[in-house]
């Protein structure tokens, strides 16, 4: 499945890598897939989104995973990170504004002209 998966995220500008607050597990998972990520598309902006944040309830004794342990890693990879929660729609809209807003912001993402994209006759 790993292998196979490259193709959906070849030549990806973005890719939101998800885990869950409360399963330490999907955090080591994590790990693997930005690592995956930065060997196959180095210039493509990660973002680093915690889900489930509705469940530990303001309280970080909840927490499987340490939140200042995702924000060293974050920084590390040179990753953004959020977190949300999907039952509550919580920094959903503020994820996706976000990634849109860096995509038009990065100069890299911007054509000079339709020809550098279309090689006619090439």
């Amino acid at each position: 499945y790993e292998s196979m998966s490259r193709m959906y995220y070849r030549n990806a500008k973005a890719a939101i890598v998800c885990y869950s607050v409360n399963d330490k597990d999907s955090w080591d998972k994590v790990q693997f897939w930005v690592s995956e990520l930065r060997k196959e598309e180095p210039g493509c902006q990660i973002y680093i989104v915690a889900t489930k944040l509705d469940v530990i309830h303001g309280n970080n004794k909840n927490r499987s995973v340490d939140y200042h342990n995702t924000l060293d890693y974050a920084e590390e990879v040179n990753a953004k990170i959020l977190e949300t929660s999907s039952k509550t729609g919580e920094n959903i809209s503020k994820l996706f504004q976000e990634i849109a807003q860096d995509y038009v912001n990065n100069k890299a993402n911007h054509l000079e002209s339709f020809e550098d994209y279309i090689h006619v006759g090439s």
